[in-house]
């Protein structure tokens, strides 16, 4: 078995973005209990500014149809200062399907729509097929679920930077072994999300600069492809 393949058969959906920190696949059966994640609504002390804004940005992606965007992304393990750093582009149907593909020289594509995830290895046709919940995913809900059910969840604050972006910040109502917090940079006049940044309960950060938002006409980008040998779950 090649490198890449055994690479492939070890990812997990922290991988896929990076910034949803899930188990690996070997444990991709193991959910966290929904009620770990049920907590009562935000208090009337919160702002709902934050979750105005991101209302607005999902209302955005709904109506724009399917998008696809250039990212960069770096990750930084606790305790290093040096970055990972890859590229790609996303395909995003929020919140129902989202693909995101790594490009040379170490090409991936990951895809998810209606719980079903696909991860394959374009070079050499293998890949692995699971089974998530977004309910059930700390990260993962923030970009599937609807905003009603992410302030049952999450805590939200937002900031204006120098250059006019909103920066929202999302805490857990209840403390989560892979997520500490995340956050979402959005331009107010296109209500386009431009950066996300996840942090992991060790303090590893993962952040994602995208640009070039682009229409895409039909969903072909969303059907996984045919000629790869898939296991796993069907």
């Amino acid at each position: 078995m090649g490198k890449s393949r055994q690479a492939l058969q070890s990812l997990s959906f922290s991988t896929f973005l990076r910034i949803l920190p899930v188990r690996p696949l070997a444990a991709a059966a193991t959910l966290l209990l929904v009620s770990s994640l049920l907590v009562p609504a935000a208090t009337a002390e919160e702002s709902s500014e934050p979750w105005e804004t991101l209302e607005k940005v999902r209302a955005a992606s709904e109506t724009a149809g399917i998008l696809t965007a250039d990212f960069d992304q770096s990750y930084v393990p606790a305790g290093f200062d040096t970055a990972e750093k890859r590229s790609g582009r996303m395909f995003m149907e929020l919140p129902d399907c989202l693909r995101v593909e790594y490009a040379e020289p170490y090409p991936e594509s990951y895809l998810i729509c209606g719980g079903v995830v696909h991860a394959w290895n374009p070079e050499d046709g293998s890949g692995r097929r699971y089974l998530v919940d977004p309910e059930d995913e700390p990260g993962l809900d923030l970009l599937l679920l609807a905003t009603g059910e992410l302030r049952r969840r999450y805590q939200a604050t937002v900031e204006e930077n120098a250059d006019g972006a909103l920066e929202i910040l999302l805490e857990p109502h209840v403390t989560t072994e892979r997520l500490r917090d995340a956050a979402f940079t959005v331009r107010p006049q296109t209500h386009r999300i431009v950066g996300i940044r996840y942090r992991d309960a060790d303090g590893g950060t993962t952040t994602f600069a995208l640009e070039n938002y682009q229409a895409v006409e039909g969903r072909d980008v969303f059907t996984a492809p045919r000629d790869i040998e898939w296991q796993g779950e069907s």
